[in-house]
């Protein structure tokens, strides 16, 4: 079973966000699929499999499986263009139904998506105070004003912010972030 490694948001060979792309005409078990992804090692690769007049596609991170990643279906898109031609593709996901377009420009592919459907409700308020505790948050620490239509949490100090943040060596998983 051949994984493409494809990079979308690329400029020709360089940067991009990468991608696992897998076209088959049967999906794997799940557990397969979890396995191939995490051998691949991306933060998501992309299952695809012909259904009926569209794909039937599934994402799956190292670690489990993930309901939706843009960068991958931009990347099955180029894959599906590369393999198919030039044209739109409707993509069955596990909660919705969305397309991607791909289309090949010269020695470049290019691809657009439609997202899915996004929603937004008000956080559970136990859930929001095992959030600030984590992260040792005051209520005061947020500012909770709305932006555009929705309703979202940005810390008040950018410090706040970068106490949090990993540094090259808990990525590197030399170190465990911590806040001091």
């Amino acid at each position: 079973m051949t994984v493409l490694r494809i990079a979308a948001f690329s400029d020709g060979n360089k940067g991009g966000n990468p991608a696992g792309i897998w076209i088959g005409d049967d999906l794997p078990p799940a557990s397969k699929m979890q396995a191939m992804a995490a051998d691949v090692g991306f933060s998501e690769t992309a299952f695809a499999t012909p259904e009926g007049g569209a794909w039937r596609v599934r994402y799956f991170s190292p670690l489990c499986e993930v309901p939706f990643c843009g960068h991958a279906t931009i990347a099955l898109g180029a894959a599906l263009a590369l393999q198919y031609g030039d044209r739109t593709f409707e993509l069955k996901l596990n909660h919705a139904d969305i397309s991607v377009a791909g289309r090949r420009e010269g020695q470049t592919i290019a691809a657009a998506l439609q997202s899915p459907p996004t929603r937004s409700a008000p956080i559970d308020p136990l859930l929001q105070a095992d959030l600030l505790k984590l992260f040792d948050y005051s209520i005061d620490d947020l500012d909770l004003a709305p932006i555009a239509y929705r309703e979202m949490a940005r810390p008040r100090r950018f410090e706040l912010l970068t106490d949090v943040l990993p540094t090259f060596e808990a990525r590197s998983g030399n170190t465990a972030p911590s806040r001091t």
